[in-house]
């Protein structure tokens, strides 16, 4: 019985000394490591934002979009359309300015007269392929307002009923007529000049532009126009819709809180473009890009409304870069302007969302979480598919960006980094956090300190004790 009490006691003793050891070593090696691991890292710019997932599905959604006369008229004289997305014109705004058109110095159309329907466009539906030749819809011709022949008609009856019917028309037109509801045909014909020289011919080639840049390049343009009630002889003005198409395009749904809902919406309406990433499950979690378009219904469980939103996918163009890091459409292009042979030259494929959004570099589509260099195909994502979307809620634009562990606190529990100058001495700079993902902050100096983009800052490395002991 004594020895069994002895050997317990010798135990507990050899224990106790054993844990002490290592206790001392660990405070020891945490302790030179805490001094020696000091990392400098530089201030970058851009924009940071913080990220929601959830998830979601892959569907594919019909869209019937009037397309209005604005969309077929060069108002800016550059040949190019005003729009670049077939989305935007849902909410765009198309009024007529009537005063703006009657006091130009530079004549312009104050309607369009409809002069030639396609054959059998008035009934038929026009189904547009990538294969379908150009095709005319529809033939309308400019019409102006004679000033000139107005004024003689004024100067000519001046004190008549018919000079007070003209003057009442032009104030009527001037300061009450509704910007997009006026009836050309109150004006009288012989003030109406029309320009048969110049007629404005409607075929799908506009369309068809709009759509390859709506649903990209490289995916197969489908659609259908419908819906013709014009007549020849209609007169139009640019708000009036021509007729309506309709399209499938390839879309993401998943659903957010009503308080992560509240940010996201809030950026769309200030005209941000928020995107995400989203991961296909049956793709072993491949990325692809999406831009958050729309809400598409709500829902209240328990007390907490939760909304459904529709995020458009938008796949990557492939590009070559060399080891300059100059980008050319594929090798042999830049071995032609280069002079050489392709296989000369050492290049690799890399995504570009750019042609999208110029926003959209490596930088900003890795902070989503999208590698850049994974090429995703369009047919490669089926209808049904079930996705893990990281949506980005807010967004600091424009802002200096570092580590949240560069970010330390006095005693008072305000934010400063250690800046690192030129002489490698190290001095406090106290900063306003705007935003932290939790790994990243943006970040702004406050008054009376400076830090830019590419300033040296230093943090301490985290020390575990797994990592002091190995």
């Amino acid at each position: 019985m004594k020895k069994s009490v002895r050997n317990i006691i010798i135990y507990s003793v050899i224990s106790i000394l054993v844990l002490a050891a290592v206790i001392v070593l660990v405070v020891w090696l945490t302790k030179d490591r805490a001094k020696t691991k000091t990392t400098e890292v530089y201030v970058s710019s851009g924009t940071l934002y913080s990220t929601i997932s959830s998830s979601g599905l892959v569907s594919e959604v019909e869209f019937d979009t009037p397309l209005p006369l604005a969309l077929f008229l060069d108002n800016d004289n550059d040949g190019e359309l005003d729009f670049d997305d077939i989305k935007d014109l849902e909410n765009a705004n198309f009024e007529t300015n009537w005063a703006s058109i009657l006091l130009s110095e530079t004549p312009k159309p104050i309607a369009w007269r409809v002069a030639k329907i396609g054959e059998g466009r008035e009934e038929e539906k026009l189904d547009v392929t990538e294969n379908t030749q150009p095709t005319e819809i529809m033939t309308l011709v400019p019409v102006y307002f004679d000033t000139q022949k107005f004024l003689e008609e004024y100067e000519k009856n001046h004190g008549t009923s018919s000079s007070e019917n003209a003057i009442n028309l032009l104030f009527y037109l001037l300061f009450e007529a509704p910007p997009s509801e006026v009836d050309i045909r109150i004006i009288s014909k012989e003030f109406l000049r029309e320009d048969e020289d110049h007629p404005v011919v409607i075929d799908t080639t506009t369309i068809n532009s709009l759509f390859s840049t709506s649903i990209f390049s490289y995916m197969d343009i489908e659609y259908t126009i419908s819906r013709i009630t014009l007549r020849e002889d209609d007169y139009l003005t640019q708000a009036n819709s021509l007729f309506t198409v309709s399209y499938h395009q390839t879309f993401v749904s998943y659903t957010v809180s009503e308080y992560d809902y509240a940010n996201i919406e809030g950026r769309i309406r200030r005209g941000e473009r928020v995107y995400a990433a989203v991961s296909i499950n049956a793709l072993q979690g491949r990325t692809v890009l999406a831009e958050v378009k729309e809400m598409q219904k709500s829902n209240n469980i328990s007390g907490v409304s939760y909304y459904t939103l529709l995020a458009k996918l938008v796949f990557a163009e492939e590009k070559i870069v060399s080891d300059d890091n100059k980008t050319e459409e594929t090798p042999a292009t830049f071995a032609q302007n280069e002079g050489g042979d392709a296989s000369d030259t050492t290049t690799k494929t890399v995504e570009d969302y750019t042609y999208y959004d110029p926003e959209l570099d490596d930088d900003y589509i890795k902070r989503l979480g999208i590698p850049g260099d994974d090429f995703i195909a369009p047919e490669e994502v089926l209808t049904g598919y079930t996705v893990t979307v990281t949506s980005q809620k807010e967004a600091v634009h424009n802002t200096l960006i570092v580590p949240t562990k560069c970010i330390y606190y006095d005693s008072a529990n305000k934010p400063y980094v250690m800046l690192i100058d030129a002489e490698k001495k190290e001095k406090r700079v106290y900063i306003k956090v705007k935003l932290s993902t939790g790994i990243e902050a943006a970040i702004e100096a406050i008054e009376g300190y400076a830090l830019k983009e590419g300033d040296a800052v230093k943090y301490t490395g985290d020390v575990s004790l797994l990592n002091s002991l190995f």
